[in-house]
């Protein structure tokens, strides 16, 4: 049996649109000088405070959490949208059907979303019944700790690391299971190059979510 562990944003669901403008909006609101769409897709996977403190380090522990908060507020108020924008990418919808009739192999969700935010995604779409942990930012230390994916492990009955994959599109998902002594395979299609995900140990890059089954048995 094997475990096959996915971050969620820029991943699963490309959701940067709706991102930015939450953090894009939260620093305004705070009157703290945001750094860009390019500097806030970089930090997609970590924590909310952890994004927060990288994006804005000259500021005081209670600021970054108003920022939290303020981000919070317009996150959910944008997902009450009953346009809310988070599209799967290509594939991904199928595969994770696909992947979850397979007898020999154990899905997981480890995402730096919150546990409100990911219960929220996972309702949404009717996944609930694909996975067998779902590890978020409310409850285990920011990626790159590896504590969500030990979790995930022993959620799903003890696998071994050696039995787990983790899939991302971030370099924090690669430490985070070079950290938990799992083996990672990196996206091409989220938020980082994937040669920065090569750098990083990725095993491989898969550039659809279709090549994930080869890449698994491999």
């Amino acid at each position: 049996m094997k475990l096959v562990i996915f971050d969620c944003d820029g991943t699963l669901i490309d959701s940067q649109d709706k991102i930015a403008s939450s953090f894009e909006r939260a620093f305004n609101i705070a009157n703290i000088a945001w750094p860009g769409r390019e500097a806030t897709l970089k930090g997609i996977g970590l924590s909310l405070m952890e994004s927060m403190r990288r994006l804005a380090p000259q500021e005081t522990p209670e600021k970054h959490a108003e920022l939290v908060e303020i981000y919070r507020g317009f996150y959910f108020e944008m997902s009450n949208d009953v346009m809310d924008n988070e599209p799967f990418y290509p594939g991904v919808r199928e595969g994770l059907e696909r992947l979850s009739r397979r007898d020999d192999l154990l899905l997981a969700i480890a995402t730096g979303k919150s546990k409100r935010g990911l219960d929220r995604f996972v309702e949404r779409e009717n996944l609930k019944n694909m996975f067998v942990s779902l590890q978020n930012s409310d409850t285990a230390p920011s990626k790159p700790d590896p504590t969500m994916l030990l979790q995930a492990m022993d959620e799903a009955g003890g696998i071994r690391p050696e039995n787990t994959i983790m899939v991302g599109d971030a370099t924090y998902d690669i430490d985070m299971a070079l950290a938990a002594g799992v083996t990672a395979i990196g996206v091409s299609w989220g938020y980082h190059k994937p040669q920065a995900l090569l750098d990083a140990g990725a095993r491989m890059i898969i550039d659809h979510f279709d090549e994930l089954e080869a890449a698994i048995a491999e």
